[in-house]
């Protein structure tokens, strides 16, 4: 006798579930569902990640910003993983820094976030210097001097 699994629809022999009317074969037996792609993790997946009582595929556990496979503790920022290293908060804007960024006063920035913290003018290629930290145009360093 061949019975249908209510999961993937194949035909199998031994029965391991019978809630309701339903069969199940082994590979969708006791199965759960990624929090990422809603695809099926079965029993047979030997690789899977738990994070905050979610299941995921490892291979949807990845960084968003470099999409490596995340195997330490996620960085999590409006609900998106990052790797310890892209998760890093920018110097500037306290957002995830990614995979693109400058070192200023041993901090990663945006680019974008290298502004002077007087006129709020992006710096780009333009000589500045350091104020508490931040970064300070060479117009606004004369200006208060």
């Amino acid at each position: 006798m061949s019975l249908e699994c209510s999961g993937c629809h194949k035909l199998f022999k031994e029965l391991n579930s019978g809630l309701k009317g339903t069969s199940w074969c082994d590979e969708c037996f006791n199965y759960k569902q990624c929090a990422k792609c809603g695809n099926p993790i079965t029993r047979n997946m030997v690789i899977v990640k738990t994070f905050e009582g979610k299941d995921y595929h490892a291979e949807c556990f990845k960084c968003v910003a470099c999409k490596t496979r995340i195997k330490k503790e996620p960085i999590v920022y409006d609900g998106k993983f990052y790797c310890q290293e892209c998760g890093e908060p920018c110097g500037g804007c306290g957002k995830p820094i990614g995979m693109s960024f400058l070192e200023v006063f041993g901090k990663k920035w945006h680019e974008g976030c290298v502004k002077c913290v007087k006129c709020n003018r992006q710096i780009g290629d333009e000589q500045f210097y350091e104020e508490d930290g931040k970064p300070i145009c060479a117009v606004c360093v004369d200006y208060d001097n």
